[in-house]
């Protein structure tokens, strides 16, 4: 099982080929060419990692976290690109969105600082919401492409 700790998220959709790809089935002799099933093949479209910030620390020793990690589980790249697709998505979607009213808001600074009249500021944010933001942003904006399929690590 993967690190809660980390995550990498990358939406996948089906190839759109120029042409035909064949492959040989004989090492010996590459003239017996078997065409490539074309909706095997997939191209990645978008990838979003976080970086090293501990988005599940909202929900860490709860109920929610090992449903949370269920619900990733099903979205692992040795999977079919049909049994990782967007609709599973937005029900995780929905499950984040639940375990995050249940639980308190965690904010903590993060890195980025910014100066207003000659004073730096360092800004807080809220890890948890903001993926889920992001995830929300993501199901929206890659929904609509046929077939496509998302990958969680």
């Amino acid at each position: 099982m993967q690190e809660t700790k980390s995550f990498r998220l990358s939406i996948w959709k089906p190839a759109e080929l120029l042409r035909p790809v064949c492959y040989s089935n004989n090492d010996n002799t590459g003239h017996h060419g078997v065409v490539f099933d074309q909706q095997r093949l997939h191209e990645q479209v978008y990838q979003w990692d976080p970086g090293g910030i501990d988005i599940w620390a909202c929900v860490e020793n709860t109920e929610e976290m090992s449903t949370i990690k269920d619900m990733m589980s099903e979205f692992s790249p040795s999977l079919p690109p049909l049994e990782r697709s967007m609709h599973k998505l937005s029900k995780f979607i929905l499950l984040l969105k639940e375990a995050k009213i249940n639980n308190a808001s965690t904010w903590s600074d993060i890195t980025e600082v910014i100066e207003i009249d000659e004073e730096e500021i360092n800004l807080r944010s809220d890890p948890f919401l903001c993926l889920i933001n992001q995830l929300d942003w993501v199901y929206r904006i890659f929904s609509d492409i046929p077939n496509s399929s998302v990958v969680i690590r």
